[in-house]
């Protein structure tokens, strides 16, 4: 029989011990023979990037700041130094126009809502029909202005 004055017994030392922490998460690395953005092996053909094709892919890559930005933002220097290589359909869709603005606005809204959050919760409840203003039925519903009326 152990004896517990001694401190001899190991349970009492599984007791006080805490647990460890999570592991940060494993960066993702870049692999450049394989395509820059999507690090897939599809059957399309890669295509090398020319110099002002990898600077517009770092301007939309600066401004859409999202998880190929993540993987690649250590690397930024080695866009330019390295061949870079990307499906002709990954780089058209990263860089498009109309992508990008959609990319921009989801960000804004993101960050106007965690704002929003952040300055007080009450805020982010309903909305009451009595605090926002009533509709004025003589003008349009749509332009609101007045127009002619139809009588029936």
């Amino acid at each position: 029989m152990a004896d517990k004055g001694n401190g001899s017994d190991d349970s009492d030392l599984y007791e006080c011990q805490m647990p460890l922490p999570p592991l940060p998460k494993k960066r993702r690395t870049t692999i450049f023979t394989k395509c820059i953005i999507c690090q897939t092996d599809l059957k399309d053909k890669l295509r090398k990037g020319k110099e002002t094709s990898v600077a517009n892919f770092v301007s939309k890559l600066n401004v859409r700041r999202d998880s190929v930005y993540e993987r690649l933002s250590p690397d930024l220097e080695l866009l330019y130094e390295n061949e870079v290589l990307w499906h002709a359909s990954c780089y058209a869709t990263y860089t498009s126009t109309q992508n990008i603005k959609y990319a921009a606005a989801s960000k804004t809204s993101v960050v106007v809502e965690e704002d929003m959050e952040e300055e007080s919760p009450e805020s982010s409840s309903r909305v009451l029909r009595s605090s926002i203003h009533p509709q004025d039925w003589s003008k349009c519903l749509f332009c609101t202005k007045i127009g002619p009326t139809r009588k029936r």
